[in-house]
C-alpha cells in the first residue's frame, strides 16, 4: 500500500488532493527488464492515464528526484537515471503526479500521468512505439486520433501534411467502399478537416 500522503508528490512538491489513481480495470499493462531479468519498470493505462512503476529499493527519499514534462519522464536516484525516457504520447503536467509505495527492498516510485488526449497508447515510450510495426492509416482499427495536430506546437508544417496526406487517402478509401454517411467516413472527415484548417487549405475540401 502507498506509504503516507507526505511522501506524495506533484511536479511542485505539493501533496495531490486524491489518494493516487490507477488504471482502470481491463486496461494494458507491460513490464520491461534489464540484462539480468529484473525489472527495470513496470506500466498500466485507462484511456485516461498512464501509471508507471519503478523499483527503488532502500533508499532515501532525499536522494530521489523526479522531473515531469509534457513529453518526458525522468526518475534520479543520488545523480543516476533509474528511468529518462521520451514518452510515445503527450500528459498534462499539472494534473501527474507521484508517490512512494511500499517499504525497505520493495519500495517503489509510482508515477501518475495524466494522457492529453483520451486514447490507448501502443508503448510507453517513443522508442519502443517506433519499435514496433507500423500500422496503415488505411487499416480498419488504426486510431485517426494519433494523426490529430499538437495545438500547442503550431509549426510542425511537415508533420501535418504528412498527417493530411494519409488522413486523406483513408477518407477516399471510406468515401469508396462505405460511403459519404457512414461513422468512419465521417470521423476521418473531421480530422482531415481540422488538420485542414491548421494549414489553411480549406478549398480542398470543397
Amino acid at each position: 500500500q502507498a506509504i503516507l500522503a507526505q511522501d506524495s508528490w506533484d511536479r511542485f512538491g505539493r501533496v495531490p488532493k486524491a489518494p493516487a489513481r490507477r488504471a482502470a480495470a481491463g486496461s494494458s499493462m507491460a513490464v520491461a527488464t534489464e540484462a539480468g531479468g529484473s525489472p527495470s519498470y513496470t506500466w498500466s493505462q485507462s484511456d485516461s492515464e498512464v501509471v508507471v512503476t519503478v523499483p527503488l529499493g532502500a533508499v532515501a527519499k532525499d536522494k530521489l528526484k523526479v522531473k515531469m514534462e509534457p513529453s518526458r519522464l525522468t526518475v534520479l536516484l543520488g545523480g543516476v537515471s533509474l528511468f529518462s525516457k521520451e514518452l510515445s504520447g503527450k500528459v498534462v503536467v499539472d494534473d501527474s503526479y507521484w508517490s512512494l509505495e511500499g517499504s525497505g527492498d520493495a519500495r517503489s516510485l509510482v508515477a501518475t500521468l495524466l494522457k492529453r488526449k483520451a486514447m490507448s497508447w501502443r508503448a510507453l515510450t517513443k522508442e519502443e512505439e517506433e519499435a514496433l510495426p507500423g500500422k496503415s492509416e488505411l487499416d480498419e482499427d488504426f486510431d485517426i486520433m494519433a494523426l490529430e495536430h499538437d495545438d500547442d506546437d503550431p509549426e510542425r508544417v511537415e508533420e501535418q501534411e504528412e498527417n493530411e496526406r494519409r488522413l486523406e487517402a483513408r477518407y477516399k478509401k471510406f468515401v469508396s467502399e462505405k460511403g459519404l454517411d457512414h461513422e468512419d467516413t465521417l470521423q476521418t472527415f473531421f480530422a482531415l478537416f481540422d488538420n485542414c484548417i491548421q494549414l489553411y487549405r480549406l478549398n480542398k475540401l470543397s
